[in-house]
């Protein structure tokens, strides 16, 4: 009888340990989508034009996330993600209901990206003088496009065959650059 009682409590034992802990996954609101984003060094706001009621919700990446953006400059929108830039990072996050979705490394300083197909992105890198190709299907950069020694790149801008990227040279008048390098 002890054997069987002890074969019990093993089965027993065994079978409780498999059964699956099932974590609970947040639902989002769909709050966001059609509407005017504006980025601050605060964070993201978002102002619904359409309603009649309408306010301007501060900081709603901290309010959905429950984190903070670092030093956010930038945000442009592709499909159903809205690509932010921060301090040296992008972070992406669902339009409708503004969850993180991913994060994209790899940069010094960006401050401008562009979007030159579906499953690429240009990257223009101040702090390196670089322009960055992101795989958007890895979310690595795949590439570093040269802009020139300490041309500081500020802006880019594309059209479907060619981007044109705007340097912003020094801080003094004399080591200004205002050169742009065209990129096909």
């Amino acid at each position: 009888l002890m054997k069987i009682v002890s074969c019990l409590f093993v089965v027993l034992v065994f079978v409780s340990s498999c059964t699956e802990d099932k974590a609970d996954t947040p639902i989002y609101a769909e709050n966001y989508g059609d509407g005017m984003y504006i980025v601050t060094d605060k964070g993201v706001s978002f102002y619904n034009n359409t309603d009649s009621l309408a306010e301007v919700k501060n900081q709603i990446f901290k309010t959905v996330n429950n984190s903070t953006i670092t030093n956010p400059k930038r945000i442009k929108f592709l499909g159903t993600k809205a690509y932010i830039i921060a301090d040296d990072y992008i972070l992406t996050a669902n339009v409708k209901t503004f969850e993180k979705k991913d994060e994209i490394n790899g940069f010094s300083n960006p401050v401008d990206l562009d979007f030159i197909s579906y499953d690429r992105l240009l990257v223009v890198d101040k702090g390196d003088s670089k322009v960055k190709v992101v795989d958007l299907i890895s979310l690595d950069v795949s590439e570093q496009i040269e802009c020139g020694y300490s041309t500081k790149p500020v802006f880019i801008i594309s059209n479907s065959q060619t981007s044109f990227i705007m340097n912003g040279g020094g801080s003094t008048s004399e080591i200004k650059d205002s050169t742009v390098v065209a990129i096909d």
